[in-house]
């Protein structure tokens, strides 16, 4: 036994941290959009985990979120929008985490770790509202096959009514990829070949990690 604790702590003090449970959930957005043929709607799965990392002194001890889905579609008579996993706010994925807190956790004051755990640990459904200010980023192409063509939607432009959010038990949604082929690097922009600027073209500032 006192080998193996020495080993571990040898482990340790050579990692410098770890990884202390954490809380999770799944949760389901649906986006609403009326339009001349009455509500469309669009829908995904996404999971949330937040939690503690350990550490061998205190100060490095931090905490983290960590996001899994893609982005929500909704099929439109001017083609499919994309919801993605990112927001007007700061564009980091730990936004869009931070949404879902705040639509299904009432009491949510930024405490990320106490706020997963208050929704996962609910017995019943939570549901809520996202609130105009946090609403994902949304785009569309003018040729699916050409990340190029991507382009920003003015949410109020095409009608969308309301975003819901409700935990749910389903699997993260997957399949993006059948829709966009070219998804394949989230290290990537959607302008890949763009020379680098200070003004670079929208494809430049979006990433395919925003999608999935």
């Amino acid at each position: 036994l006192g080998h193996s604790l020495l080993a571990a702590l040898a482990a340790l003090a050579l990692s410098g941290c770890g990884v202390l449970g954490g809380n999770s959930y799944h949760f389901r957005m649906t986006v609403e959009v009326d339009t001349p043929h009455g509500v469309k709607t669009g829908s995904s799965v996404y999971s949330v985990k937040a939690g503690k990392r350990i550490a061998l002194m205190s100060e490095e001890a931090e905490r983290y979120m960590e996001i899994r889905g893609e982005a929500a579609v909704v099929d439109l008579p001017g083609g499919p929008v994309f919801l993605l996993l990112k927001t007007p706010k700061d564009g980091q994925d730990v936004a869009f985490g931070k949404m879902s807190m705040r639509a299904l956790d009432p009491v949510y004051e930024d405490d990320r770790v106490e706020s997963a755990g208050r929704i996962s640990g609910s017995w019943t459904t939570r549901t809520g509202e996202v609130p105009r200010a946090h609403w994902p980023i949304m785009v569309r192409f003018s040729d699916l096959k050409d990340p190029t063509s991507v382009e920003q939607v003015d949410p109020a432009s095409i009608g969308v009514k309301r975003i819901l959010l409700e935990t749910t038990s389903d699997d993260v949604t997957t399949g993006i990829v059948e829709r966009l082929g070219w998804l394949s690097n989230e290290g990537l922009t959607l302008n890949p070949n763009g020379k680098p600027t200070i003004t670079p073209p929208f494809s430049g500032t979006i990433y395919q990690r925003d999608f999935s």
